[in-house]
């Protein structure tokens, strides 16, 4: 299990095919964890922004986007900090799994996941507000 989460580049297709789904499955789910207890938290806010409900919940789910966003870049860090910086060959680009811009799709599905979420939230507060 320590492989799947902390080896870079991974050859295997299959580890490779669950990488890419499960990352943003798990960056989703620590998401709607993170969005469930901030909303148990301001259940009973006296703020005049948390009043209107679904304002409240609108920014409680972007609030909970950065700190996924915070969670998931901190990974890449430890990643990057594991593997060391020499696994990273920026200026080849072979057409094979092990090409270093394809084993970042995971990464890359969840960061652009969570911030089409977050713009979206984003949009509607302002058309609410």
């Amino acid at each position: 299990m320590k492989d799947f989460f902390f080896q870079l580049p991974i050859d295997d297709l299959t580890l490779f095919l669950l990488k890419l789904f499960a990352f943003p499955i798990i960056s989703l789910l620590i998401f709607q964890i993170v969005f469930t207890i901030l909303m148990q938290i301001f259940k009973e806010s006296k703020n005049k922004n948390f009043k209107n409900f679904i304002i409240k919940s609108r920014l409680l789910k972007m609030y909970s986007i950065l700190f996924t966003l915070f969670v998931v870049n901190s990974y890449w860090v430890v990643l990057i900090w594991k593997n060391g910086i020499e696994a990273f060959n920026w200026l080849s680009f072979p057409f094979t799994l092990i090409n270093l811009y394809v084993q970042l799709l995971p990464f890359i599905l969840s960061i652009v996941l969570l911030s089409f979420i977050f713009l979206y939230e984003q949009k509607k507060i302002k058309t609410q507000l």
